[in-house]
């Protein structure tokens, strides 16, 4: 049997699976690779069942790539059908997946992310003790003595006195060839741990749902999946919350199908129904009493005392009729966002909503979307960057659903624009209020 040992790897792990092989090897055990093994212009296929069903024994290199790799999972099953021991080396932490936890779940490990040497030494101990075993005819068990014989006949032979001192360069070599061994595999896992690490503190510093799926697509391993899952459900049920509709309710449900406050949002959409119902039903008897009275069925509602002032809304300021003047003459969304920026509470606001909104009607189909775009800034007041940011993107809700009818919107997004612990957070809302049945064209403004 001349490649009693059958490396089984995937090909991304071609370089911790050829340090592996050069530590075997160097304690007197021969290994078969097919990144190595497999000469120009030979069947691949052909090459690996031949090695297969030659080999004493196979140890497979169990990665994230090979949990991943068909044709690991080919090379197993072959070991199987020729009754192949099996011995799997995890470089990584690794949980195996449904197949391999099938094929493997009665196999002994042995972790090499630990001790590297130690389990080096672990791995070609067992490696010798297995394959005169398995070179024995079926049905035969060989002695202690003859077992004993095969180990030593593996291990190199010792060279005769005269030539002891060119021992020295060998060991020297195999020693430093261990070194090079456990520094690439520390440097391997770091490098790996490093860009998780990475990965995980630029998502946590945009703090943004569309930063967390960035997250989670770039590193689907990673240390932090668990909570880049809970912070994304935590802020689009924020969002639903600072929103307060249905329509928010039922998109954090489509968004979360499972998440943490799915029941919360079935509880608060009961609710707003049937706030919504009891303000149809009084509006209802509303109308009805009014109809009732005018037909003379009811005793007539007591005037108003004539003697009694009135409130009357605050007259306006000079300013305020400048920059309402500017608004109306200029007919930007532009100057109709500055004038409800300034003057929120004007006697002019709801015109200025209703103009601000024409501006940004566009047609869709038969009908009138609004398209909104808020940009709103949250100071920091000592806060965490996460907490600023958070209630900056409350506050464009609440100026979005003012702008929104009923709340309604069709489409949300939100985008952190920056952060400084002196001037807070500036956050970014787009939105599409849900489309409105009207012929009527858009107005147009500058």
């Amino acid at each position: 049997m001349t490649s009693p040992v059958f490396l089984s790897h995937s090909s991304k792990d071609h370089a911790i699976a050829e340090t592996i092989c050069r530590a075997l090897e160097s304690r007197g055990l021969t290994c078969w690779m097919s990144s190595r093994d497999i000469r120009p212009g030979e069947n691949f296929q052909e090459a690996i069942i031949r090695a297969i069903r030659g080999a004493g024994m196979m140890v497979m290199v169990f990665s994230a790539n090979s949990n991943n790799s068909d044709e690991v999972k080919k090379e197993i099953a072959l070991a199987g059908q020729h009754k192949l021991l099996v011995v799997p080396v995890r470089v990584e932490d690794v949980v195996p997946a449904e197949a391999f936890q099938y094929e493997l779940a009665t196999r002994q490990w042995i972790d090499l992310f630990g001790n590297w040497e130690q389990a080096i030494e672990r791995l070609a101990m067992q490696i010798r003790s297995v394959l005169p075993a398995s070179a024995a005819p079926e049905g035969t068990e060989e002695p202690l003595e003859t077992v004993k014989a095969a180990i030593a006949a593996l291990a190199p032979a010792a060279a005769p006195k005269p030539a002891r001192r060119s021992v020295w360069p060998a060991v020297l070599a195999a020693v430093l060839l261990i070194a090079v061994s456990a520094g690439g595999v520390w440097w391997w896992k770091n490098r790996a741990l490093a860009q998780d690490a990475d990965a995980w503190a630029s998502a946590g510093q945009r703090n943004s749902i569309a930063a967390y799926q960035g997250y989670l697509q770039a590193e689907p391993d990673g240390h932090h999946v668990a909570d880049a899952n809970l912070r994304i459900d935590e802020l689009e049920w924020g969002a639903a919350v600072s929103r307060n509709t249905v329509a928010a309710y039922e998109m954090y449900k489509q968004a979360q199908a499972r998440g943490r406050h799915v029941a919360e949002a079935d509880t608060s959409i009961a609710a707003l129904n049937a706030a919504t119902a009891r303000a149809a039903a009084a509006q209802a008897a509303a109308a009805k009493a009014a109809t009732t009275n005018a037909a003379g069925g009811s005793t007539p509602q007591a005037s108003p005392n004539p003697t009694q002032a009135v409130p009357s809304p605050p007259p306006a300021s000079a300013q305020e009729e400048a920059d309402f003047k500017r608004a109306l003459q200029l007919h930007s969304s532009a100057e109709y966002r500055n004038f409800l920026t300034v003057h929120g509470d004007s006697a002019h606001a709801a015109d200025v909503r209703d103009r601000l909104a024409s501006c940004q009607m566009v047609k869709t189909g038969t009908g009138i979307a609004q398209k909104t775009r808020i940009q709103a800034a949250g100071k920091s007041a000592g806060l965490r960057q996460a907490e600023t940011c958070r209630r900056a993107e409350q506050d464009g809700m609440k100026r979005l659903d003012s702008e929104c009818p009923n709340g309604a919107v069709s489409w949300l997004q939100t985008q952190t624009l920056s952060f400084t612990p002196i001037s807070g957070c500036s956050v970014m809302v787009y939105a599409t209020c849900a489309a409105r049945s009207s012929q009527a064209a858009a107005e147009r403004c500058r």
